[in-house]
Order: structure tokens, then C-alpha cells, then sequence
């Protein structure tokens, strides 16, 4: 009989409320070679369930955008319907990132009875960039040679003796 309620339970909330969806967002920038991300993701009703709990769970990442290399990666999950977080990472002169964010949100109790989870909705990725950090100014040149750079200056020292 428990089974039969929290069934029925279930099959009141996904019937009869209305969603609106996912609310998400996932920036990147990056300062002294720290590369960042923030993230927010919010999954919105259109009519509450007031006894219903829901786990939503993503991935969060950046990447490098040649070779597509992750950087910083982030599995996270929470009960609720709201998920805000920073990531961060160390980012290479000459680079450039992107970043994003994804989320899936799970019904897991209904009633005051926990249930095995039920996929309500999923969206993203929400993604940001590219951003790219400069590569590293050349070196100085010579103001006599132009074409030369203090790198390949050969200097030469000599005594001449009569």
C-alpha cells in the first residue's frame, strides 16, 4: 500500500505541475595566468510541489580550445533547485579557454517518502568564451640593428695593439 501512495504521489506532481525549466548561465576570464569560471543554475516551477525534494546534479569545466585539454573540472551535486560556484585554473600565455556548465534535475522523495530518483529535466551545456591570454611580448630590440633583438646581439670586446 505504501508503494501504491508514493506511485500515485509521483504521478500527481510530474502531471500536474507546470515546468518552466532551467535558468543557467557560465562565464570565464582569466587574470595573472588564473584562468576562471563562474556558474549559475537554477531550476524554476511554474507551481511548487511544497512536498517534494529534488537532487540536481552537472559538470562544470574549462578547457584549453587547441587540443581541447580540461584544465578544471567539477562533478557537483545538490538537494535543492539552485547551484552557484566558481572554478578555477592555470591558464598558459598564447591560450586560449572556454568553459561550461550542464544540469540534471532528479525528483527523490515525494510525500516524505524517499523514491528512486526520476529524471524531471536536463539542459546545457551553457557555455562561455573563447578567452585568451596574451602571449608574452617579444623581446626588446636593438635601436642601432632593428632587425635584432638584445637576444642575438654578439658583442665583441678587443685590444688593439700597435
Amino acid at each position: 500500500m505504501k508503494r501504491l501512495s508514493v506511485a500515485a504521489a509521483i504521478y500527481v506532481v510530474l502531471s500536474g505541475t507546470a515546468i518552466a525549466g532551467f535558468q543557467g548561465y557560465a562565464t570565464i576570464s582569466h587574470s595573472f595566468g588564473v584562468v576562471t569560471s563562474d556558474t549559475n543554475v537554477d531550476y524554476v516551477f511554474e507551481i511548487v510541489c511544497p512536498d517534494c525534494q529534488y537532487q540536481m546534479i552537472g559538470t562544470h569545466k574549462i578547457w584549453n580550445t587547441i587540443g581541447s585539454n580540461v584544465i578544471s573540472i567539477m562533478e557537483w551535486g545538490v538537494y535543492g533547485v539552485h547551484y552557484r560556484a566558481r572554478l578555477q585554473g592555470d591558464g598558459t600565455d598564447g591560450s586560449c579557454y572556454m568553459a561550461s556548465n550542464n544540469g540534471l534535475l532528479y525528483l527523490v522523495a515525494s510525500g516524505g517518502h524517499t523514491i528512486p530518483p526520476i529524471t524531471v529535466a536536463s539542459d546545457g551545456p551553457w557555455t562561455a568564451g573563447p578567452d585568451c591570454i596574451p602571449p608574452p611580448p617579444p623581446p626588446p630590440r636593438d635601436p642601432i640593428n632593428p632587425k635584432a633583438t638584445s637576444m642575438n646581439k654578439l658583442y665583441i670586446r678587443a685590444t688593439v695593439v700597435y
